[in-house]
């Protein structure tokens, strides 16, 4: 898994999104 510098948390579903990679990290 990578993991992205810049990512924001999503709070609908507190999915956090990464906007580097556009990958999504539970």
């Amino acid at each position: 898994m990578t993991i992205c510098s810049d990512c924001r948390r999503d709070n609908d579903d507190g999915v956090q999104f990464c906007l580097g990679c556009g990958r999504f990290l539970w």
